[in-house]
């Protein structure tokens, strides 16, 4: 499509700075949407025709995961505002693609990291002491909230899958 190298780093830079203040702090502030959205005005203006994918990009993801967001909760608003700036940047391909890899990846993190827990808890329990191995397998509710499994920030998931999906097309 002819994107120039430097919006596509731009882009990367942005995605990478989002996961890790998303990490830190479990927010993914307004600037970095904006940024990633002022790429994609960008792209559009050099190559007009993209915009047949892009625009409906923006909203491919975004509205469905405000209407999760909203009826059951989970999803931040950062993560939905990223995911329409990546959108409008990718456009819809790219960004399904992107969006895929991202829950897979934070699907496989869930799973190891309470395989992890299991493993952990059991190498601690006295062998044969059932009653000490039930209480080492609940190991994992007595990690603070910020670190348990079931509470994670999902922007680093997303920077990776739309970093992959941007880098593969």
């Amino acid at each position: 499509e002819g994107v120039p190298i430097i919006t596509i780093l731009f882009f990367i830079l942005v995605l990478i700075l989002a996961g890790i203040t998303d990490t830190i702090t479990r927010k993914i502030p307004d600037l970095f949407p904006v940024l990633i959205a002022s790429a994609a005005v960008c792209k559009l203006i050099q190559h007009p025709a993209s915009a047949a994918r892009a625009i409906p990009g923006l909203f491919l993801l975004s509205i469905p995961m405000l209407l999760l967001a909203l009826k059951w909760g989970g999803l931040g608003g950062g993560d939905i505002k990223l995911t329409a700036a990546c959108g409008l940047f990718l456009g819809a391909d790219a960004l399904l693609t992107g969006a895929f890899l991202a829950a897979l990846f934070a699907l496989l993190t869930l799973f190891l990291h309470r395989a992890l827990q299991k493993i952990i808890a059991l190498l601690y329990a006295p062998h044969g002491h059932t009653s000490s191995k039930k209480q080492a397998l609940d190991v994992h509710r007595k990690i603070p909230p910020r670190s348990s499994p079931d509470t994670f920030p999902f922007g680093p998931f997303l920077a990776a899958g739309f970093i992959l999906a941007a880098l593969a097309g």
